[in-house]
């Protein structure tokens, strides 16, 4: 059996009130939130692996002080991209959204270009709206992810006349020269090899 070297995740949007489809009570999605946060710390901790995360940590970028304090309490620390929903209106100005102070406080480890982890990892981020490009190729002993907050689907698992080029071989493609590429965005998770050897993570 081979040994897990990082735990991944994406879109947790976190936020104050409960969504739409959600049968709860603000305080009761509060504690469903913490549940869920504290069982990804826990399995990082047991694993003694890295958690890597492909955007959308918020629901919305200006998230309040007390969703902040929430984040700062009960968020595992992570190697992260930002999504759309960080940024401000979709523009990569960390100093002015709530993923940036959770960047500032070193609760999230942004790759804004390249992250080399103790051990056998190494990420090459890709945040919301940057191009995906070739990786560096096959490293001995060492994996090679391309972090990625970016529209990618499968079979069934997309909206209705999804981009044929954000089809999941389309997408491998671009990527070739990495090991794994973890995508965040769509919600709808699978996981796949390509035809390029690459391991394709939709969370």
């Amino acid at each position: 059996m081979r040994k897990a070297i990082a735990l991944t995740i994406s879109d947790i949007h976190l936020t104050l009130k409960p969504p739409p489809c959600r049968n709860e009570t603000p305080e009761e999605w509060m504690q469903t939130m913490v549940s869920h946060l504290v069982m990804i710390s826990q399995a990082a901790s047991n694993l003694k692996v890295p958690v890597l995360c492909g955007g959308d940590v918020f629901d919305r970028w200006n998230p309040p002080p007390e969703l902040i304090n929430f984040a700062l309490e009960y968020l595992p620390s992570m190697i992260a991209v930002p999504g759309q929903h960080d940024l401000p209106y979709h523009r990569y100005e960390l100093d002015r959204c709530g993923y940036g102070v959770l960047v500032r406080a070193g609760k999230i480890t942004n790759v804004e270009t390249e992250w080399n982890g103790a051990g056998p990892l190494r990420v090459i981020g890709f945040p919301w709206g940057r191009e995906l490009t070739r990786g560096p190729g096959k490293e001995d002993g060492t994996t090679v992810v391309a972090l990625c907050h970016h529209y990618v689907w499968a079979g069934s698992n997309k909206y209705p006349d999804a981009p044929k080029e954000c089809e999941w071989d389309a997408l491998a493609r671009k990527l070739r020269g990495f090991d794994v590429a973890v995508f965040g965005d769509n919600h709808k998770g699978f996981c796949l090899s390509s035809k390029t050897r690459l391991t394709v993570v939709n969370n």
